[in-house]
């Protein structure tokens, strides 16, 4: 970076690939929040340089699994199919697998 007087003027491409980066960094940071392979999150989080989501988990209302939690069954799969989660609503903490989980449940849409 060069210096003009108090002001400090960035490289073109610098600029371009800063520019670059603000347009895209929300499509795949709003792609995280969806049920996703743990390959094709990997992968987004590092090509992209986007911390990971799981870095969130464990406080309340997190979408996100927290690996020390316990599992607990999805209050929306029926009982028979005894689908157990550690994905949890934004809003009303419920726990809910990965297949109902979007960035809130149904209920509080």
């Amino acid at each position: 970076m060069e210096r003009v007087g108090n002001r400090q003027i960035m490289s073109r491409k610098k600029f371009m690939l800063q520019v670059g980066k603000a347009l895209i960094t929300p499509w795949p940071t709003s792609r995280l929040l969806l049920p996703l392979p743990r390959s094709l999150q990997f992968l987004i989080t590092t090509v992209g340089n986007i911390p990971s989501p799981g870095s969130a988990a464990g406080s309340p209302g997190t979408s996100f699994s927290d690996s020390r939690s316990a599992l607990v069954r999805c209050c929306e799969c029926p009982v028979k199919s005894d689908k157990k989660t550690r994905h949890r609503c934004n809003k009303c903490v419920k726990p809910m697998c990965p297949r109902h989980l979007y960035p809130v449940c149904g209920d509080c849409i």
